[in-house]
């Protein structure tokens, strides 16, 4: 086994025992749990099994595992961007609603 495996092995544990943490505080849904804890095993599974990657790359036309892993990480990555960025604007209007009622309330009582 690889020095990297070792590691990556390491990191999915540890990234599984935060999400069931974030699961028993209830920070998170059970299919959110289930969710993450299926993409720390594919991370887990990929760092065991690197042969695997390549063979599903060359099946979808990449050259190697290494590059289809890649791909799909910044696609996901940037999607993710892009939801935030969504939800922030949204929470920003909301809260520039409310401190303008706020602002108009507060205007009202004292005149």
């Amino acid at each position: 086994m690889h020095i990297i495996q070792i590691v990556l092995l390491l990191f999915v544990a540890f990234a599984i025992l935060k999400t069931a943490g974030r699961a028993v505080r209830r920070d998170i849904t059970r299919a959110q749990l289930v969710f993450w804890c299926l993409v720390w095993l594919a991370i887990a599974a990929a760092a065991l099994f690197p042969q695997w990657t390549v063979v599903v790359a060359n099946r979808l036309g990449v050259g190697r595992g290494s590059d289809l892993v890649l791909y799909v990480a910044v696609a996901l990555l940037l999607y993710v961007v892009f939801r935030l960025t969504v939800r922030m604007e949204r929470i920003d209007r909301a809260m520039t609603k409310v401190v303008r009622k706020q602002a108009l309330d507060n205007l009202d009582k004292k005149e």
